[in-house]
């Protein structure tokens, strides 16, 4: 996880090493959140993190 404004995990850091041709894309899940990785200070970030994970394990289990 990482935030638009982050400057300990920059965001476009992350988005270059999903561009490159070495990962299956198909089998990454990218999911932002306003709050960056911080998600657990900024309430309605913890509530979609919880959703989405949830959802991924659900996913998962099928």
């Amino acid at each position: 996880a990482n935030g638009y404004f982050d400057m300990a995990t920059p965001f476009f850091g992350t988005e270059m090493t999903r561009a490159q041709p070495a990962f299956d894309r198909s089998r990454l899940t990218i999911t932002y959140y306003e709050a960056g990785h911080m998600m657990y200070i900024h309430q309605p970030s913890i509530e979609k993190l919880v959703a989405d994970v949830r959802a991924f394990i659900g996913d998962g289990a099928r």
